[in-house]
């Protein structure tokens, strides 16, 4: 520590729990085109992505030491009305739930600017029925997809106070990292008897992905310290 009053707006934060963003991450879930053997390309191309906003808390133990925890959900879902009573559509709907664990630790802290590394994972499951979109002998069937994600990896960055406006307990962290990734995909079709079909893929690489910008998309936390 050691802000000019002799204490950093990290160590202040000591003993209190702050509640906020966490990030976004990505839950993959399969497509009706995974059904289809060879469909997949290189690297699982008949899946889609859902997205988890993470909101959650951060309760620093000490000042070294603390505690992250949070939940993304995203649900979607509608309806069709079609003049034309013969034609019967559906929104094809989902549901993503995803839990995010971490151990931030603070390296260094001089008034409002916090230095930390974060161990981190994150496990979130997608799925969704396809309702009538499977083509069988003698009419329709649904199609049951979902999906699993699970990354292991850590995080370097900073956080930044507010303090110097007078609002430490607000603050702003971003960072870079690497992580660990399996993803499972599943595509169901409910037929008698079923057919399914599963893709599993490993990914490690950083967290912040292609483009310099998604530090702030993806990877940015804001919190609020009470």
């Amino acid at each position: 520590g050691g802000g000019a009053s002799g204490a950093s707006d990290h160590e202040d934060m000591v003993g209190r729990f702050a509640v906020g963003f966490l990030g976004r991450r990505d839950v993959p879930i399969a497509t009706l085109g995974q059904l289809t053997p060879g469909t997949p390309a290189a690297g699982g191309r008949s899946t889609a992505n859902t997205q988890a906003p993470v909101i959650g808390i951060r309760y620093w133990l000490d000042p070294t030491i603390g505690i992250d925890a949070g939940i993304g959900l995203n649900f979607g879902g509608g309806s069709i009305s079609n003049s034309d009573p013969a034609i019967t559509e559906s929104v094809q709907g989902f549901t993503t739930i995803l839990a995010h664990f971490g151990l931030p630790v603070s390296l260094h802290d001089q008034g409002h600017f916090s230095f930390q590394l974060i161990p981190e994972m994150n496990v979130g499951f997608a799925k969704s029925t396809a309702t009538d979109a499977i083509l069988v002998a003698g009419g329709v069937a649904d199609g049951e997809l979902s999906g699993l994600h699970l990354d292991v990896g850590a995080r370097v960055g900073g956080e930044v106070h507010f303090g110097f406006i007078d609002v430490p307990q607000l603050s702003l962290q971003a960072g870079v990292g690497v992580n660990l990734n399996f993803d499972k995909t599943k595509a169901k079709q409910e037929t008698t008897p079923s057919v399914s079909r599963d893709v599993t893929t490993f990914t490690f690489g950083t967290s912040v992905g292609s483009n310099p910008w998604n530090i702030f998309t993806a990877n940015v936390a804001a919190l609020y310290y009470f």
